[in-house]
């Protein structure tokens, strides 16, 4: 059994170290990136971080996936300014076209990312910049592919039903398409006021356990956590 296969059974201490002996010989950027997988599984974040910002200084595409996960890890440790800036130096080099390897709709994840931070934290200047981004975006042709309906769901352009129609069929992309739909379908009933639809989108995302690639499922269950906690409060 791979590094891989292990992380998907869930036997995640024993990818790492599998991963890491395979990083004794190899120091490839799809090893780093597998491991920090696995760390975030465990919640170890820390080394999940290291790991994340290892594959992308030995990554030499000029891809934006490493840093979207370096992202994720530092909101889900609390740190939601760095995570900001993250974002938002994603969006800058892809608005710049600095970043060449993005997502298939040409560059919607990041700025979708940075528009979930602006709603979360009421920071309009972030969703104005994620929107901005994004529609310069969606005006490729690339944006009929996925995640470009995640794009025009931010942008009020498509509603929750559109983009759960466009989710995939094959069932190597549906639940790592679903868990994407739902996040961001959670964040626009968040933006509405509509915290149950919220919390309910959301539970669906978390829930997508194959879907272990995307950071919205990480994301997901720590933003689940911190609404049920506010809910208490």
């Amino acid at each position: 059994m791979n590094s891989w296969d292990l992380i998907k059974t869930g036997r995640f201490a024993e990818a790492v170290e599998l991963l890491t002996e395979e990083l004794q010989k190899q120091a490839a950027p799809y090893l780093y990136n597998n491991r920090g997988i696995a760390y975030l599984n465990m919640r170890q974040l820390d080394h999940a971080m290291e790991d994340f910002m290892a594959a992308e200084k030995a990554n030499v595409t000029r891809g934006d996936s490493n840093r979207l996960h370096i992202g994720a890890v530092q909101w889900i440790q609390g740190l939601e300014t760095e995570a900001v800036h993250t974002w938002e130096d994603v969006v800058r080099d892809l608005d710049s076209g600095i970043i060449v390897y993005t997502d298939a709709a040409g560059g919607v994840e990041g700025p979708a990312l940075l528009w979930f931070a602006g709603t979360r934290l009421d920071q309009a200047e972030l969703c104005k910049t994620a929107t901005k981004s994004l529609r310069r975006t969606l005006l490729s042709k690339r944006a009929a592919t996925w995640p470009g309906v995640i794009g025009q769901l931010v942008l009020g352009r498509a509603v929750p039903s559109d983009v759960e129609a466009a989710v995939s069929h094959v069932p190597i992309l549906r639940e790592r398409q679903l868990c994407q739909a739902e996040f961001y379908i959670g964040w626009s009933a968040f933006q509405d006021g509509r915290y149950e639809d919220c919390r309910q989108a959301l539970s669906r995302s978390a829930q997508l356990g194959a879907a272990l690639l995307e950071k919205e499922l990480y994301l997901a269950r720590h933003e689940l956590s911190r609404l049920e906690t506010e809910r208490l409060e």
